[in-house]
């Protein structure tokens, strides 16, 4: 059936017809709905006995049929196409018309007046269609027209449920093509270890082998073009829920979504046998001397998945451990954890694979500042069914730690922290920005007032989460941003704070600061010890950029991608109670808008801009009539006194569209007066 869909598409394109498939949003339909005042009088079973093989037959006489919904195509699996099924058996409905789920879902009764419609097969699979069209030279049976659906279908009452059928591999025959069938104790062969459904890139159909323990096989097919078609196979054994078909003598099966595959005991014989490391993590993150260095040599490395992509707060990533180190693996698929989850003990051979640390472009994206988390990449879907073996399982154990204690050592490492709490900021607050899918910041805190960083995707499942207001634990994958350390969490379990929170001494501000950039590099992102660069809206941040050997840090919207760029650059806590000044230089370059602007904030956490109290600081700054790459003088500018720690932001703000306009700063000065 499938593969007759791929034919059709393949000719329209090279007829020179284009379509594509766009997933709309429907409201949910009614839960119930009355019968139509029909009654079947022949049973789908005596319908299919009506056609001859490889003929196309009309029906010419008053035949109602009536079944219950078993596919649809909300998932893209089947394409213009449900099936249906009553007692006696089941039967491809042809339809001319894309998202039939809306109207007939999968659990709704349909009648069908069959008179006028044509019976046909592919293969084998008797199919019930709107009549033969020429195709390229070839008849095929056509689907029901959209127009005319509602002179031949009928629709009833929803949620009634076929089930399954519980067959094994060897009790399929031709009266279960396309009835629901229900498979125990199979698993995909261990060839099919680390590949995906379908080919989600080239849209292509694929086969995947189902096995049972005696080593029966039935074929499962799956569209390219169903939502699931990128998802990784899983690697247990258990039951497959899927509709039978056949091509020929082949015997197929077709799932609706992953709901149908539950493989989650464990394989035929225990697994598929394990492999012995001959490499510790710790000495393959040694061999990492250079931005990238891949692996020439047949290195075998075991570690337990200390963290998924379930959450959504890792993308394409898992990350391992074992008694020496933890260590992040970058794999270009999504739904890892379907194959390899927490808990589960993998070994890699990391012949031909690459080292780097986040930011590496092979690793993922552009080049910018490395950070401390040490990644294995270059595993593709093909490469993990090579690479890759599960041991076993294992437990992941949380290394203890302090926030001080933490070092090179730790990156990738699983941690606990313990006694440590959200700072008073941060308390209540959604770990990240889930409606603008935003990645933001939170900081932890010790009871010595030494802090961390908590960084969460606005993907995680559980972005909108609130960060608790108690003390306690806290567990994730350690690493490192420049001079910012760093926590991800897998889920808002990970932070048990319930008990009472402990005071805080702050750590003093500094006296002065003197600031002129030249430690930074040029085109990466400014990384400096005690300083804050976030983005509060898109993804850019401030740059290091050197000029004529000089340093600067650089803020722009030019050529982004992001509809639209705030970003905050935050010196260290000063103290100001005795009078101080500020003083700094400004620049510009190619002037549409005046998008730098200073400001002072008591109340900061280091790490949410958005969440703090800013006044603006009246100070002079490059603008429309300043020469272009000058630098312009601020003025010495008194600060109040406080006895407030304070941090002067240099906040930035433009889009992609009108306001590009570069700006920059240096020579940063805060002086006693």
């Amino acid at each position: 059936m499938i593969k007759s869909i791929y034919y059709i598409f393949l000719s329209l394109i090279m007829t020179g017809l284009v379509a594509s498939c766009v997933k709309h949003e429907f409201d949910k339909p009614p839960v119930s709905t009355e019968d139509p005042n029909l009654t079947a009088n022949t049973t789908i079973a005596e319908l299919k006995a009506l056609h001859s093989a490889g003929k196309f037959d009309v029906i010419t006489d008053d035949r109602i049929i009536v079944g219950i919904v078993i596919a649809d195509d909300e998932s893209g699996n089947y394409y213009k196409t449900i099936v249906i099924q009553d007692q006696t058996g089941g039967i491809e409905l042809k339809i001319n018309a894309t998202d039939q789920y809306v109207k007939y879902p999968v659990g709704r009764r349909l009648f069908i007046k069959c008179k006028g419609l044509t019976l046909g097969d592919y293969n084998g699979v008797v199919q019930l269609g709107g009549g033969v069209f020429d195709n390229n030279g070839s008849p095929s049976l056509g689907g029901i027209e959209q127009a005319l659906t509602d002179t031949y279908i009928f629709p009833g009452q929803y949620k009634q449920y076929v089930t399954p059928k519980k067959l094994k591999i060897t009790e399929l025959t031709q009266a279960d093509v396309s009835t629901l069938v229900e498979l125990e104790d199979v698993e995909f062969a261990s060839g099919e270890s680390g590949k995906t459904y379908a080919d989600v890139v080239g849209k292509t159909t694929q086969n995947r082998t189902v096995e049972d323990c005696n080593k029966n096989v039935v074929i499962m097919r799956t569209s390219g073009y169903a939502n699931f078609a990128g998802d990784l196979l899983p690697t247990g054994k258990g039951t497959l829920t899927a509709v039978y078909s056949i091509f020929g003598s082949t015997k197929q099966v077709y799932i609706r979504d992953t709901r149908d595959v539950v493989f989650t005991g464990t394989r035929c014989g225990g697994g598929s046998g394990t492999v012995t490391p001959n490499t510790t993590i710790a000495q393959l993150k040694a061999l990492h001397t250079s931005a990238f260095n891949v692996i020439n040599g047949d290195v075998i490395i075991e570690g337990v998945v200390t963290a998924d992509d379930q959450s959504g707060n890792f993308y394409k990533e898992i990350n391992i451990q074992d008694a020496t180190g933890g260590l992040g693996v970058k794999i270009n698929v999504t739904n890892i954890y379907q194959s390899y989850p927490v808990g589960k003990k993998i070994a890699i051979n990391c012949k031909g694979l690459t080292l780097g640390t986040d930011g590496d472009t092979k690793l993922g994206g552009n080049t910018y500042q490395s950070n401390g988390k040490d990644l294995l990449g270059g595993l593709d879907a093909a490469q993990m069914a090579s690479n890759i073996v599960i041991n076993g399982t294992g437990t992941p154990t949380p290394k203890p730690v302090t926030i001080n204690s933490l070092g090179e050592a730790d990156f990738s490492n699983f941690v606990i922290l313990k006694d440590v709490q959200f700072v008073s900021g941060d308390v209540g607050q959604p770990y990240a920005d889930a409606a603008g899918k935003m990645t933001l910041n939170r900081i932890v805190e010790d009871c010595d007032g030494n802090t961390i960083t908590v960084r969460t995707s606005g993907y995680a499942d559980f972005a909108s989460s609130l960060a608790p207001g108690g003390k306690g634990t806290l567990v994730g994958i350690y690493e490192n941003f420049g001079n910012t350390k760093q926590l991800f969490i897998r889920s808002a379990a990970d932070a048990s704070m319930s008990g009472s929170r402990c005071s805080t001494t702050p750590t003093p501000g500094l006296e002065e600061l003197d600031e002129d950039f030249e430690s930074q590099q040029n085109e990466v992102d400014i990384s400096l010890q005690g300083w804050t660069n976030i983005a509060v809206a898109g993804t850019r941040i401030w740059r290091g950029k050197v000029f004529q050997g000089n340093a600067y840090a650089q803020a722009t919207a030019f050529k982004s991608s992001d509809a639209t760029n705030t970003t905050w650059l935050v010196t260290p806590g000063m103290d100001l109670s005795t009078p101080k000044t500020l003083s700094f230089e400004s620049a510009k370059q190619v002037w549409v808008h005046d998008g730098l602007s200073v400001w002072i904030s008591y109340d900061f956490n280091g790490g949410n801009a958005a969440s703090a109290t800013w006044t603006e600081i009246s100070c002079t700054l490059a603008g429309k009539n300043d020469p272009d790459n000058t630098f312009i003088q601020s003025g010495i500018i008194d600060l109040p006194v406080n006895t407030s720690k304070a941090y002067i932001g240099f906040k930035y703000t433009g889009d992609k569209t009108t306001n590009t306009t570069s700006y920059r700063i240096d020579n940063v000065k805060i002086k006693k007066k």
